[in-house]
């Protein structure tokens, strides 16, 4: 059973559990700040073109659970819990929070039927952790997932055809799972801190940059 719906998800001041997921396609638990997808389906429309699908608390400790086939249709972001600001590439930037995505479902970001205006497609001030699950986001030119630092263990981001890039605002760590960007103009991987590759695959198809490390040094 796929869920639909045209309403944003927004968690980012809630203060109770939400949602059921075999009604609603999500649920939200607040006292561990575990937002779980199960065959949901997210849809922009006229009505909210320039906001986000989903909304996370900025500052906190939160994980997406992935299960089943999710995808989310337009908007102007698919997940936001804060936008970085980023200034000097120089300057070392402290993660407020954390992202952690796990689950053995898939998460797919498609771009918008209704216009051009997408920025990067999912956005947070802390640290990104990706332990398991798949993320297929479709991102616009020079944009994409966008973290201060990051932490690959495993699972499956990007495809051959999909444009799902690394923007990583600090340091940056990879010991598993398998990351993929194609069609894009920057990197696939973009690193404004220290790079440290134990593990996992990195494959690039048709892309200007395979790995691009900015102001700091890759360790293979």
């Amino acid at each position: 059973l796929i869920n639909e719906t045209y309403t944003p998800l927004d968690f980012s001041n809630v203060t109770e559990d939400k949602g059921n997921l075999e009604v609603d396609g999500y649920f939200w638990n607040n006292a561990t700040k575990t937002l779980t997808l199960q065959n949901i389906i997210l849809s922009e429309t006229n009505n909210i073109l320039n906001t986000s699908a989903i909304f996370l608390p900025q500052g906190e400790a939160v994980t997406l659970e992935l299960n089943g086939y999710n995808k989310i249709e337009g908007f102007k972001k698919f997940i936001y819990q804060g936008e970085p600001i980023f200034n000097n590439p120089n300057e070392k930037i402290d993660p407020s929070g954390y992202l952690t995505i796990k689950g053995n479902g898939i998460l797919v970001g498609e771009e918008s039927r209704l216009g051009d205006y997408r920025e990067h497609v999912i956005t947070t001030t802390g640290k990104l952790i990706v332990e398991s699950g798949t993320l297929t986001m479709n991102a616009p030119p020079k944009q994409g997932i966008l973290a201060i630092g990051m932490e690959i263990k495993g699972g499956n981001i990007g495809n051959e055809f999909i444009s799902s890039p690394l923007i990583c605002l600090g340091d940056f760590v990879m010991s598993g799972g398998k990351i993929i960007g194609a069609n894009t103009d920057g990197g696939s991987i973009e690193v404004f801190g220290n790079m440290n590759i134990s593990g996992g695959e990195i494959f690039a198809n048709n892309v200007s940059t395979a790995i691009d490390v900015i102001g700091g040094n890759l360790t293979l």
